[in-house]
Order: C-alpha cells, then sequence, then structure tokens
C-alpha cells in the first residue's frame, strides 16, 4: 500500500495498491477467482450426471451466492460506501459456504460418528475454551492498560515488577480454570452416561437374540426410568417369543399332521381311481387307511340285505372275524347306525358309548368312529376306524378327511360294480355277435369246398387238393405251427375271426432261407389278424349289398304287384316278375277253390 496517502480505517485496493503486483492481484481477486468459482459450479450443476442430487442443490445454492457476489460486485460497489459491498460479499459467502458445509458433512455422517460421551466434550470445550481464551484476553489486556497507566502515573520499578507478577498470576488462574473446567465436564458427562453405555450393551444383546440379559438401575434419574422400562420390555418380549414359539410348534405339528392326512387322502383317492377290482380295491385301502392313520384297527362293512357284511380288516383281527363271517345287523351298533343315519358317529371313549358294540377280537380299543361309504345318494357300507389311545377321533379335520376318503372309496366301489356289469354284458354281446359270426362263416365255408389261393413261382393260383399237416394242426390248436418239411421251413398260421379259426395261412421257405425268427413269426401273426378283419368286413359288406340287392327286387316286384287294377293283372303280374327277378325255368301261381289259399313257386 502507498503508506504517504493512507489514512487508516477501510481501503480499497484499487485506490491505494501500488507496486507491479497490484494489477494482477486485483484481476486475481475481482474476477479471476470469482469466475472460476463460477465456471466449476455451472459444470457441476448442468453437466455432470453423476452428481448427487443433494449435493446438486448445493451447487445451485453457491452458484446463486457466486452469482450474488459478482453482481454486488459490479454493480453496487459504485453505488454504495465502499465497505458495504465487501461486507455483503463476505457475508454472503460466509453464510452459503458454511450452509453448504454443514449440509454436506451432515449427508455424509461426519458430524454423527464417534461416541456421544466425546461428542458432547468436544461441544462444550468448544464453546468454553474461545469463551475463555475471550476472558482472558480481556484480563491480559486491560492489566497491560492499567501497567502502561500505572507507568506513566506512578513510575518506578517496583509497581512495574507488580503488575508484571499481576499479568503472570491471571495467565496462571486461566490455565487452572481452562483445564479444571474441562475435567469437570468430562467426569460429569461421562458419570451422566455411563448407564447410558450398560443400556446401549444390553439392548445390542438383546437384539442379537439373548434375552436373558437386564439393565443394573444404578440412579433414579431419566436414566434409571429408562432402564427400568426397558427391563419390563425385555421381559416381556420374552414371554411372547416363549409363547409364540410354543405356538409355532403347536401349529407346525398341527400342519404335519393335516399334511399326512392329506398324503393318505390322496393315496386313497389313487388307488380308488386307478384299481377296478373291488375285492382288491378294499383290502388296500383298508391297510393304507390304518398305516398312515397310524390306527389300531380299521375294517369295511358292506350292505347286503339287512345286514352290514364285513368285507376286509386289518391285522390278525381283522383275518379271524372274516373267518367266522361277521356282520351286523343294519341299525345296530355303531355301524348300522352310521348306515342307516347316513353320517358319522364317533365314540371318543369307546367303553362308555351306548350303541357301540364291543368285538372279542378288538381288546384294545379305546375310541373308534363309524363312517358311512356313500355313493350318488345312497349308503353302500361303512367304515370302522378304531384306535388303543382314547379322544383320537376329536378333531374334526380327522373325520373330515377320513369321511372324504369314505366317500372316495363309496364311488370307486359303485363304479367298480357298474364297470363288472357293463364289462359282462359287453362279454355277453360279444359272444352272441361273434355265434352270429360263426354261424355265418359256416354257411359261407360250407357254400364251397375248397376256397384259397397259392403263390409259387411268381404265379397265384387256386389251391386244390388236401391240407397240409401243419396247417390242419394250426385249425384244430389256434396256434402257429412251425415244422420242417422235406428240408424246406413251414410255418402255419391260423385266421381267427372273433376267435373262431376259419382258415390258416401256410408259408414255406426254401432250404437255404433259415428257420422262421421270432420277429418274422411276430409280422405274419400280426398280418394273418389285419387278414381275419379284412374278411369280416369284406363278409360284412357282401352280405349288407345282398341284403340291399334282396330289398331293391322286393320293392320292385311290390310295386309292379300294386299297379294291377284286377286279380288276372295280379297274378300275371306275379308271375312274369317272379320268373324275371329268379331266372326260372317255370313260374306257377295257384289259386284253389276250396277253404284255404295255398300258393306254390316250382323253380
Amino acid at each position: 500500500l502507498d503508506a504517504t496517502s493512507y489514512a487508516g480505517g477501510f481501503a480499497l485496493i484499487a485506490e491505494y495498491a501500488a507496486g507491479s503486483l497490484s494489477l494482477p492481484i486485483r484481476v486475481l481477486n475481482m474476477y479471476v477467482i470469482s469466475l472460476a468459482a463460477f465456471g466449476f459450479l455451472l459444470y457441476f450443476v448442468l453437466l455432470d450426471k453423476e452428481l448427487k442430487p443433494e449435493l446438486r442443490r448445493l451447487a445451485w445454492l453457491l452458484l446463486i451466492a457466486q452469482l450474488a457476489a459478482l453482481i454486488t460486485n459490479a454493480v453496487l460497489r459504485s453505488r454504495l460506501v465502499p465497505p458495504i459491498p465487501t461486507l455483503i460479499t463476505g457475508i454472503v459467502f460466509v453464510l452459503s459456504y458454511g450452509y453448504a458445509a454443514f449440509q454436506q458433512m451432515i449427508s455424509e455422517r461426519r458430524l454423527q460418528r464417534g461416541g456421544l460421551q466425546t461428542r458432547l466434550i468436544a461441544l462444550i470445550l468448544v464453546v468454553a475454551v474461545p469463551m475463555i481464551v475471550a476472558i482472558m484476553a480481556f484480563v491480559v489486556s486491560r492489566a497491560g492498560i492499567l501497567i502502561e497507566q500505572a507507568a506513566v502515573q506512578q513510575p518506578g520499578i517496583e509497581l512495574l515488577s507488580e503488575l508484571q507478577q499481576f499479568r503472570r498470576v491471571s495467565w496462571t488462574l486461566l490455565t487452572i480454570g481452562v483445564v479444571t473446567l474441562a475435567v469437570l465436564a468430562w467426569l460429569i458427562i461421562r458419570q451422566s452416561f455411563q448407564p447410558v453405555g450398560a443400556l446401549l450393551k444390553m439392548a445390542a444383546a438383546v437384539s442379537a437374540g439373548d434375552l436373558t440379559r437386564s439393565v443394573p438401575v444404578t440412579t433414579e434419574d431419566e436414566i434409571g426410568v429408562l432402564s427400568r422400562a426397558f427391563n419390563s420390555m425385555t421381559e416381556q418380549l420374552r414371554d411372547l417369543v416363549g409363547s409364540v414359539e410354543q405356538r409355532v410348534a403347536e401349529r407346525t405339528a398341527k400342519l404335519e399332521r393335516h399334511s399326512d392326512y392329506l398324503s393318505a387322502s390322496a393315496a386313497v383317492g389313487h388307488a380308488a381311481v386307478s384299481i377296478l377290482e373291488a375285492d382288491q380295491l378294499i383290502r388296500q385301502v383298508v391297510d393304507l387307511i390304518c398305516t398312515r392313520f397310524g390306527l389300531y384297527y380299521v375294517g369295511l362293512f358292506l350292505v347286503e340285505g339287512e345286514w352290514a357284511v364285513l368285507r376286509a380288516g386289518t391285522g390278525e383281527a381283522g383275518q379271524a372275524m372274516l373267518e367266522r363271517g361277521h356282520r351286523i345287523r343294519v341299525g345296530t351298533g355303531m355301524i348300522g347306525w352310521s348306515i342307516v343315519n347316513a353320517q358319522a358317529r364317533i365314540a371318543s371313549r369307546a367303553e362308555a358309548d351306548a350303541v357301540r358294540l364291543a368285538t372279542d377280537e378288538l381288546p384294545d380299543t379305546r375310541s373308534e368312529a363309524a363312517l358311512p361309504l356313500r355313493s350318488r345318494g345312497r349308503v353302500i357300507g361303512a367304515f370302522t376306524v378304531q384306535s388303543d389311545r382314547a379322544n383320537a377321533f376329536d378333531d374334526p379335520g380327522v373325520i373330515a378327511v377320513l369321511q372324504t376318503m369314505a366317500d372316495q372309496v363309496a364311488v370307486a366301489l359303485d363304479n367298480a360294480r357298474l364297470f363288472t356289469t357293463s364289462q359282462e354284458a359287453l362279454e355277453t354281446a360279444r359272444r352272441a355277435y361273434g355265434e352270429l359270426s360263426r354261424q355265418a362263416w359256416i354257411e359261407r365255408l360250407s357254400t364251397r369246398a375248397a376256397w384259397g389261393y397259392r403263390y409259387v413261382d411268381q404265379s397265384v393260383t387256386r389251391t386244390a387238393g388236401d391240407w397240409q399237416p401243419e396247417m390242419l394242426r394250426a385249425v384244430q390248436t389256434g396256434q402257429s405251427v412251425q415244422t420242417d418239411s422235406e428240408g424246406e421251413p413251414v410255418l402255419a398260421i391260423p385266421i381267427k375271426i372273433r376267435n373262431q379259426v376259419v382258415g390258416t395261412l401256410g408259408l414255406r421257405k426254401a432250404e437255404t432261407g433259415g428257420t422262421w425268427t421270432a420277429e418274422e413269426t411276430a409280422l405274419l401273426e400280426a398280418l394273418t389278424e389285419q387278414l381275419g378283419r379284412a374278411l369280416e368286413s369284406a363278409r360284412l359288406y357282401q352280405d349288407t349289398r345282398r341284403r340291399a340287392t334282396r330289398e331293391q327286387v322286393t320293392r320292385e316286384i311290390t310295386d309292379k304287384m300294386r299297379q294291377a287294377t284286377d286279380m288276372e293283372s295280379l297274378l300275371r303280374v306275379t308271375a312274369e316278375q317272379l320268373n324275371s327277378a329268379l331266372g326260372a325255368a317255370q313260374t306257377y301261381v295257384r289259386l284253389d277253390a276250396g277253404d284255404t289259399v295255398d300258393g306254390d313257386t316250382e323253380l
């Protein structure tokens, strides 16, 4: 600065700066730094795509502050008192950059790091130390003023020595005060926050799953109240977790039981839909139910007239009762009651049920349930399920699953009965149709002594002569026959139509052709089966055509006869049409004068 023109106070650099560096410093201070900061902030705001949203907002704030500073320096500096623009610029920078720095430390959690005790001590020291230093500076400066005044008013070596000693004592007292304040603050905060540390350790242990810990209560202040509340909460949480674990275990066991019930129901349902033989189905079902449900005994009764007859039972007891023909009259006992009322009956304690009929072969029964077999609106029988434990069937879910299985078995038994009936009817129809087909083939074959063809030396000729022995044997046995005739392998396969042998297929290999293999025999038997079907179809087609021709001729003759207007014309037309249709040498139609009317047709 130009010392000759500077009179003290605030001064502008542009007015009082001198020397070769004054211009670069003014440009750097007033323009370059501001423009560089403005450019960087503008880049962060508009071009930096990776900047976090909170940092982008702070960049906008600093950009606005930088723009306000530029406007202030460029516009207001010439219009206001010189210190005012600089003061405004400084306040704007301090507030904006201080707020941005504080917000960034908050977002990066820098102010939340470290222990609470350390941060509080640091906070007290940050507040207390500047105050003490200020007080110390005031005392020292005041002492210096006093020393100067005293030196002016009362000069002397002794007074100056006393004032200097006063200054040393003041420094010592201020130092001791600062140290004492810091130590007392640390001790007070440490003593206050020791219970908080213990509470924090207990909270960490409880969050890790240790619910047996409790916080020692050493104070009667807010920390003590908080410790008691934490201990009460831990105890309640321990009781709640214990009860929840017990309920979870109970529900898990219940779900496992229901899963077993559903698995057993699925197994019974699979047996019901896959087995069509009634006796096999009954035996398999009772064994499945007894095994899957862990029961003492399972039996199945079917209604036969006024009796419910045991058809299947598990174990030696079931075998013994089957051998003696165990049965119960419908309407008596739990089985009879269940059949009559078409609903389940449960005896939680078997000996206390008034309806139940005890069985000597089952002495260990303690609880029993009878379940009706319901199908298509009627009851066809009942299940008896017995356990050696009391109250084994009190769970409604067990009875629901068992009743569902009983209904599935009832429907399956009903379907098996219908299937057996339909099979018998189908077999009867097959036998009847087979007999008709056999008679038709007998009639057809009786009209021709030999009916067949032979392929030899690439030519087809009619068969003649007696049948070969192997062909006769194939007709008699109904099975394929292989022989070796004159060194040539011969194969004879019966031609069957609806299990009736109507002919044979004979094949002969050359001497060098080898024997007939299993694959060749199977192929030829399959082709022979198809030949039989084709022959039956051809026969049916010829019979149908013959019947249609006969019906057509009958219809044509009938139409001609209906066109006749008198008796003479009718007789003449009848003779002509019959002779023409049948190709007979002579045809006679005669009417007798007696009581009866005869018609003779001579062919």
